[in-house]
């Protein structure tokens, strides 16, 4: 009787779990993707950015990739200061302006190749706080997924970065050879072993993804839930649909290996990989503790810094304050309009 009653509750469970997760993505399918791909002035900016370096031409193999960041008006000098490190590596980017002060202030000074991005429904405008927490962040985070998504549709392979990234050295070198779908940093410092399993999460702020219909249909997916998902953050939702994706079951690999890579793939499979914690660091310069870290291991390991994300801090002072601590600022000159 108590074995039944056992089975039972485990049938139950797992057949309720089961149809949980059948019944999320049949609303996802019944809720409106973006439009944002049918627009020609986004179609038109992503045709004149596309190539990843300002000197590729129609023949370079990087022709249908490019770079991607969106930025809000609260993070006008972290946008020099990433312009600085674009143009040391001589890489083209697309800005995408998250509000109308920050579109204005781009257009006025005559800075970048920008697109405004307009209201979420039901969700409203992107204020110019800076800050890293709330329901403003979680908006800029759900627009992020919806420019990815827009790109992936128009056959465009796009490496995402937030503003606070320093590159250090050229990334692509280090994601674009692998033959994965999904290619992310993590949330780990330098040193530790970023695992997957059912809680871990990658790092939304700094990523490289194909263009195929794998990604295409997760990328949908995300903005469809986080649209309508006000209080959760684009990290938690993306995960949330990449490990559960009924489409596309993920075999994520715990580091971009090439053995390991080769010998798992399977194009039926979504497949992702995690980005060295040291030579891609997302949060260890918070601190100076942490940066002397950084700099140490990467020297006792003969390697050097590909990116440093200044990551795990909530206001923009104090990521500019490490930033600078660490040597990592280095734009001389920011517009005051």
């Amino acid at each position: 009787g108590v074995l039944i009653i056992i089975i039972s509750f485990i049938y139950i469970y797992i057949i309720g779990c089961d149809q949980s997760l059948n019944e999320l993505f049949d609303d996802l399918d019944k809720r409106d993707s973006s439009r944002l791909s049918s627009d020609d002035s986004f179609i038109q900016l992503l045709n004149q950015m596309k190539g990843y370096y300002k000197l590729s031409n129609d023949s370079s193999p990087f022709n249908k990739t490019i770079v991607i960041t969106a930025v809000n008006s609260g993070y006008k000098d972290m946008l020099h200061n990433f312009k600085c490190y674009c143009d040391r590596l001589g890489i083209k980017f697309l800005v995408v302006s998250l509000d109308e002060g920050m579109y204005s202030y781009i257009t006025n000074n005559k800075l970048f190749n920008t697109y405004l991005l307009g209201d979420l429904p039901g969700r409203g405008k992107v204020a110019a706080d800076p800050s890293s927490e709330g329901k403003n962040f979680n908006l800029i985070g759900c627009r992020r997924i919806e420019i990815v998504g827009a790109a992936l549709k128009l056959g465009y392979d796009v490496l995402f970065s937030d503003v606070d990234v320093s590159l250090i050295r050229d990334p692509l070198q280090y994601m674009y050879d692998f033959n994965v779908d999904y290619i992310h940093t993590t949330n780990v410092g330098c040193g530790s072993q970023w695992t997957f399993n059912e809680t871990s999460e990658g790092n939304t702020g700094f990523y490289f993804v194909r263009s195929n219909n794998k990604t295409i249909r997760l990328w949908d997916l995300t903005y469809r839930l986080c649209a309508k998902s006000p209080l959760q953050d684009d990290q938690s939702l993306f995960w949330k649909i990449l490990k559960s994706n009924k489409d596309a079951k993920l075999l994520a690999q715990d580091s971009c290996s090439a053995s390991s890579i080769n010998k798992y793939y399977d194009s039926t499979y979504m497949i992702s990989c995690a980005l060295d914690s040291c030579m891609f660091s997302s949060g260890d310069i918070r601190d100076s503790t942490g940066f002397n870290h950084l700099v140490d291991s990467l020297h006792s390991r003969n390697q050097s810094s590909v990116i440093i994300h200044t990551n795990w801090m909530a206001d923009k002072g104090s990521k500019k304050q490490a930033m600078a601590r660490s040597g990592l600022w280095i734009a001389r000159r920011v517009p005051p309009v």
